[in-house]
């Protein structure tokens, strides 16, 4: 089944020489892309230095665009780790605590008893929504109306809505939207000046933007 995504390997510096990948690095590659019909793109890396980096597949299958090392991805769930980092300074910071309940930031929210710790390790027990598509990050948080799935802190549930709704926290304590707030917080400072959240660049990108696929036992 196809697999858009990108690969990210790090390579330990255990001496001051090393080789730089070879051809058995190419060859697991090779299998790599023959068992996953991998696209996407690959970097190796020495300390902060880039020692190979390499790109396969297409990034449009409609249009035949290839994939190049340079090609922006979509980040997917990524984000979850930076909206995650982003609560726990602010609650280091004393401006949030994580075992409050959401609705002390959020009135909102409709799940009293749900503290932000249950949104960050996905055991609220949030209902998942059937298509949050264009819903803002307030629409989530209020169509999540029905009873949780089971009681918070039980069991751990992947829930993407969790998610929606720290940013929403985010924006209410930190009076800022959360896209621009995580770019000035974890991105300008890191140098990822390529990095950002849709829809913010995505209008003004004038270079190879990759599609999303959905793979299926038949198709993609």
């Amino acid at each position: 089944m196809p697999r858009l995504t990108a690969l990210l390997v790090l390579v330990a510096a255990c001496g001051a020489e090393q080789p730089a990948p070879n051809a058995e690095f190419k060859r697991f590659m090779a299998e790599v892309v023959a068992a996953h019909d991998f696209a996407g793109a690959v970097v190796v890396m020495r300390g902060d230095a880039v020692v190979y980096e390499g790109a396969w597949g297409l990034a449009n299958r409609e249009e035949g665009v290839a994939f190049t090392p340079d090609t922006p991805i979509d980040g997917g769930s990524l984000a979850k780790t930076f909206t995650a980092a982003g609560i726990w300074q602010l609650h280091a910071e004393g401006r949030l605590s994580v075992d409050a309940p959401v609705a002390t930031y959020v009135p909102e929210f409709p799940h009293r008893q749900t503290t932000v710790r249950h949104l960050l390790s996905h055991s609220a027990g949030l209902p998942d929504l059937d298509d949050p598509t264009g819903l803002t990050n307030l629409d989530i948080v209020v169509a999540l109306d029905s009873m949780p799935r089971f009681e918070p802190g039980s069991r751990f549930s992947y829930c993407n809505e969790c998610y929606d709704a720290l940013a929403l926290v985010t924006e209410r304590v930190i009076g800022q939207h959360w896209s621009e707030w995580l770019a000035e917080r974890f991105f300008a400072p890191n140098g990822l000046d390529a990095a950002f959240l849709r829809p913010a660049r995505l209008a003004d990108w004038s270079g190879t933007r990759t599609r999303s696929y959905r793979a299926t036992p038949d198709s993609v």
